[in-house]
C-alpha cells in the first residue's frame, strides 16, 4: 500500500514538475502577442505573494516595481559632472538653503498616474508624511532621523525642512542609482483611504510609470506589462521619450540552466547567469552578448560583495577575529575556480569599483601599501591581478590593458598563519584534527545565509563555507528564497550573511550613512539599516560631519576616503569581488549598453533603474511585431509648427522657433524638406540692414525677438530675415537715401532759412547803422563842446595872466 501510495505520489509530483517545466523552461511567451513586441527579462525568485504591491514593507517581495519611476536617475555612463543626475519625475535640480536645512523641488507637470488622476506634489508630501509617521514601514527610521517639515508650496512644488543640514539629501531619498532604490510614491488619492497601510496590498498598482500590469502568474512565476497608451503622460515619456517594448514580461525560470535554454530559444532577452556558465551561454546562442567585448568580459559592479558579519553576535564583534576569517579566503583560488578569474576585486571596498576608482585611487593605493594590522602585518597583496591576468592568457583571453584597470587593485593575502595568530591571541584553538574551538572548548561553528535567489551570492555562500572549512572552521549553509533571507538578515538571525554595498557615485555618504550607529537594533528587532549591527563611533561622527558638506567637493571626496579606510581596518564586510555575468540576447532587441563602446546606460536588473534602457533599445527586425517601429531622432525647429500627429501615432507639439524635440524620424524627414526643423542645431548668418520705413517688433528665423526699428536704423538681424524684408522694401542693404520729396522739402526749409536769415541780418545792419549815425552824432557833439570848454580855457588862462602883468606895473 505504501509502495502504491508512493507511486502516485511520484506520478504526480512528475506530472506537476513537466508542466511546471514546460512552463518555466520554454517560458510559453503569452499567446496573441507578437515576440517583437514583448522584451523578456528573469526574474531573480518567484513571487511568493503575486497580488502584493505594497513595496513599503519592509522584506516584501514585489512584483510589479517596474511601474514605478523616480524623482531623479543618475547616470554612472555620464563623464560629466553636471550631467549626471536627470530629472525625471522632478521637473529640475532641488534648491536647497544657504544652510542646507531646506530643499525645494518642482516635479514636472502634465504627469498621470495610471488611473488618469493627475501626479503634483501633494503625491510626493503625502508618501513622506504617511511612512514618516507609520511605524513598520521601509525608511520610517530614517525620516524620522531627518525630517522636521514637509509640504507642499504649490501645485507642483514641495519643500522639505530638515532637522539639521544635508546637502546631498536628494541623492538619498529621490534619486536612484543602480541596485540603490529611491522613493517610491503613493498616489495620494488612492492610499489617503486606506485604513491600515500595513495590511493594504495595493494591487494591482497605480503608478506614474509607462508600463501597467496586465497580467500575472498565480503562483507569482510571472508578471506581463503593457506599455500606456499615454505613455508620454509619465515621467519616463518625457524625459526620455517613448518605451521601445509594447510588453515587458518579467519571469522566473528556476534555474540558471533553464534560463540559458530559454535564451538559446530567443525567449528571454536578458538575465544573468553563473560566470561558469558564460562559455556555454555564447557556445549555443550566437547572439549572445555580455557587458565587455574582451577578458574579464563579464560587468565589474558597483558594489562590494562578500560576507558580512554579525557584529552583535560573539565572536564576531572582535575585529581580529573578522580580519583572520578575511585572511583566512584564498582570493586567486576563489576566482579562478569560480569566475574563471573574471570577478573584480574589491581591495578597498567597493570603493575600488570602475565607476569611482579613478576619484580614490590616489588616495586609496598609498593606504593600502601602508596599511597594517595592529601587529604590524601588512595584508594588501597587489600580486594577485597579475596572477589572474596571466592565467587568462594561458586560457586564451586576450588582456588589453593593465589587469588593475580591468579587474582592480589586489585584495588581501591568503595567509593562514596570520589568520591563526590572531585567533590563538583571543584564545581559540584548534584540536588534533584541526578543528578551531572557542576559547571555552565548544567546537567553533558558523552559520551563513544567503540568497539562492541571486546567483552571484549563492554562489559566494557556497565558497566562503568551503574556504573556511578548509582552515578548520564547522560551517553550515542555508540558502535561502530572498524573502526568508530579508527576514533573517533583518532580524540578526545569522552568524555571517553574503551582501554587498553599492557605491556607484564618489559621495560615499550616500552608500555609508546607513551603517550610522543610530540605526543600531538588538538582534531579534528589525533593521532596516546597518543589519550587520556593527556600531563605529568614529565613523558615525565622520558620517554626521560629512554629512554637512556638499558632494562632489575636495573636501567630501577626502572625508569619504577617511570613511572607507575606518570600514577597512573594523572589516565589518570583508567586500570579496564583483561582478556580474549579464547576458542580452540581441536576436528580437539590439542596441544593449556594452562598455564602453555603447556605454549608454548601466545595465542592472533593477526594474525601475532599465526603464531609460528600454527607451534606448532598437527592434532587430527578425520577429513579427503589430507595432510600426519608429526611430526617433533630434530635430531643431527653424519655423513655428503647430501642433501634429506623429507617424508612431502620438501627439506632437506645437513648437516655436528655436525648440528642440526628439520626434519619428519619419516626420522629421518630412519637416526637414518643407524646410521647417533641422536635423543639427542651426547657425544663422547675421547681416547689417538698414530701416527705410518704421518697422515693428518681430520674432527672427533664430527665435530671437528684434525691433521695433525706425527709418534710417541699423539692424543687425538673420540674413533670412533679412532678405524677406529686403524683398518687401522695408529695408536697404546701404545706408538710407532719402527720398526726391524730402529732398524738395529739404531745399525749401533752407531756402526760407536762408532768406529768413537774410532779413534777420538786414535788420540788424540797419539797426546797427542807425545806433552808428546816432554815435556819430553824439560824438560831433561831444566834439564841439570840448572845443569850446578848451578856447574858454584859453581865453580865461590869457585874462588871468594879462591881469597879472598890469598889477606888478
Amino acid at each position: 500500500m505504501e509502495k502504491n501510495y508512493l507511486l502516485l505520489f511520484s506520478m504526480g509530483f512528475l506530472a506537476l514538475w513537466l508542466s511546471l517545466s514546460s512552463i518555466v523552461v520554454y517560458c510559453q511567451l503569452p499567446s496573441g502577442i507578437p515576440r517583437g513586441d514583448l522584451i523578456v527579462i528573469y526574474m531573480k525568485g518567484r513571487v511568493p505573494n503575486p497580488e502584493w504591491g505594497n513595496v513599503w514593507i519592509p522584506g516584501a517581495t514585489v512584483g510589479t516595481t517596474v511601474v514605478f519611476e523616480p524623482l531623479y536617475y543618475y547616470n554612472v555612463s555620464e563623464p560629466r559632472l553636471e550631467k549626471i543626475i536627470i530629472p525625471c519625475l522632478a521637473a529640475d535640480l532641488p534648491e536647497y538653503s544657504d544652510d542646507y536645512t531646506r530643499l525645494r523641488i518642482r516635479v514636472k507637470e502634465g504627469v498621470y498616474w495610471s488611473d488618469g488622476v493627475e501626479f503634483t506634489a501633494e503625491d510626493v508630501v503625502f508618501t513622506i508624511k504617511l511612512i514618516n509617521r507609520t511605524d513598520g514601514f521601509a525608511g520610517t527610521s530614517f525620516w524620522r532621523t531627518w525630517l522636521k517639515n514637509v509640504y507642499a508650496e504649490d501645485k507642483y512644488t514641495f519643500v522639505i525642512e530638515l532637522k539639521k543640514p544635508n546637502p546631498r539629501f536628494h541623492l538619498l531619498q529621490f534619486t536612484e542609482i543602480m541596485a540603490a532604490g529611491s522613493l517610491r510614491i503613493m498616489p495620494k488619492h488612492i492610499w489617503e483611504r486606506v485604513e491600515d497601510p500595513l495590511k493594504f496590498p495595493f494591487f494591482p498598482p497605480v503608478s506614474t510609470g509607462p508600463y501597467k500590469l496586465k497580467d500575472y502568474d498565480p503562483n507569482g512565476y510571472w508578471f506581463l506589462f503593457e506599455r500606456r497608451e499615454d505613455w508620454y503622460r509619465t515621467g519616463i515619456g518625457k524625459t526620455f521619450g517613448k518605451p521601445k517594448p509594447k510588453y515587458v514580461l518579467r519571469v522566473y525560470l528556476g534555474t540558471t540552466e533553464k534560463e540559458l535554454i530559454a535564451q538559446a530559444r530567443h525567449e528571454l532577452d536578458f538575465m544573468e547567469v553563473d560566470v561558469k556558465l558564460l562559455k556555454q551561454a555564447f557556445a549555443q546562442n550566437p547572439y549572445a552578448a555580455c557587458y565587455r567585448l574582451g577578458w574579464p568580459v563579464i560587468r565589474i559592479d558597483a558594489g562590494g560583495h562578500g560576507p558580512a558579519y554579525n557584529c552583535a553576535k560573539y565572536p564576531f564583534n572582535m575585529t581580529d577575529v573578522r580580519w583572520a576569517l578575511t585572511l583566512a579566503i584564498n582570493i586567486t583560488e576563489v576566482d579562478i575556480t569560480l569566475f574563471e578569474g573574471r570577478a573584480g576585486l574589491c581591495s578597498f571596498d567597493a570603493v575600488s569599483n570602475p565607476f569611482i576608482r579613478g576619484v580614490f585611487k590616489d588616495l586609496y593605493l598609498p593606504w593600502l601599501r601602508n596599511f597594517t594590522l595592529p601587529d604590524g602585518y601588512k595584508p594588501f597583496d597587489e600580486t594577485i591581478p597579475d596572477r589572474l591576468a596571466e592565467w587568462a592568457r594561458l586560457q586564451g583571453y586576450e588582456v588589453i590593458g593593465d589587469p588593475r584597470d580591468l579587474i582592480g587593485d589586489g585584495w588581501w593575502r591568503y595567509d593562514v598563519e596570520e589568520a591563526s595568530k590572531l585567533l590563538e591571541k583571543h584564545g581559540f584553538y584548534k584540536d588534533e584534527q584541526g578543528r578551531w574551538h572557542l576559547p571555552d572548548g565548544t567546537l567553533w561553528k558558523i552559520n551563513i545565509v544567503c540568497n539562492v535567489d541571486d546567483p552571484l551570492f549563492s554562489t559566494m555562500g557556497f565558497v566562503i563555507a568551503e574556504q573556511w572549512r578548509k582552515f578548520g572552521i564547522d560551517v553550515t549553509l542555508d540558502a535561502v528564497p530572498l524573502s526568508v533571507y530579508t527576514k533573517r538578515w533583518q532580524l540578526g538571525d545569522f552568524d555571517v550573511g553574503t551582501t554587498g554595498i553599492v557605491v556607484q557615485t564618489i559621495d560615499i555618504w550616500r552608500h555609508f550613512q546607513s551603517l550610522h550607529k543610530n540605526y543600531y537594533k538588538p538582534i531579534g528587532e528589525i533593521a532596516t539599516s546597518n543589519q550587520m549591527r556593527w556600531v563605529n563611533d568614529e565613523f558615525s561622527a565622520l558620517l554626521d560631519k560629512l554629512s554637512t558638506i556638499p558632494p562632489f567637493t575636495p573636501e567630501a571626496i577626502r572625508l569619504g576616503f577617511e570613511l572607507v579606510t575606518i570600514f577597512v581596518k573594523e572589516m565589518p564586510l570583508a567586500s570579496v569581488w564583483d561582478g556580474r555575468g549579464m547576458v542580452m540576447d540581441s536576436y528580437v532587441w539590439t542596441n544593449w549598453p556594452v562598455y564602453e563602446t555603447n556605454w549608454y546606460w548601466e545595465i542592472m536588473e533593477n526594474p525601475v533603474w532599465q526603464l531609460p534602457m528600454l527607451v534606448y533599445l532598437k527592434p532587430s527586425g527578425n520577429v513579427p511585431s503589430s507595432e510600426l517601429y519608429v526611430e526617433y531622432v533630434n530635430v531643431w525647429f527653424v519655423r513655428d509648427v503647430p501642433k501634429f500627429i506623429g507617424s508612431d501615432g502620438s501627439t506632437y507639439g506645437p513648437y516655436n522657433i528655436g525648440d528642440k524635440a526628439s520626434i519619428p524620424k519619419d516626420d522629421a524627414d518630412r519637416l526637414v524638406s518643407e524646410g521647417l526643423v533641422s536635423l543639427t542645431p542651426p547657425t544663422y548668418n547675421y547681416i547689417t540692414v538698414y530701416a527705410k520705413s518704421d518697422i515693428p517688433q518681430f520674432r527672427g528665423v533664430d527665435g530671437k525677438t528684434y525691433g521695433p526699428y525706425r527709418s534710417g536704423d541699423v539692424m543687425i538681424i538673420p540674413k533670412e530675415d533679412a532678405d524677406k524684408l529686403l524683398a518687401e522694401g522695408k529695408v536697404t542693404a546701404t545706408p538710407t537715401i532719402p527720398g526726391i520729396d524730402e529732398i524738395i522739402r529739404g531745399i525749401s526749409t533752407t531756402r526760407d532759412s536762408v532768406a529768413s536769415l537774410k532779413d534777420s541780418i538786414t535788420t540788424a545792419i540797419e539797426k546797427q547803422t542807425e545806433v552808428i549815425e546816432a554815435l556819430k552824432t553824439s560824438i560831433n557833439n561831444l566834439q564841439i563842446t570840448l572845443y569850446a570848454i578848451l578856447a574858454i580855457t584859453i581865453i580865461t588862462a590869457a585874462l588871468t595872466a594879462t591881469t597879472i602883468k598890469t598889477k606888478k606895473t
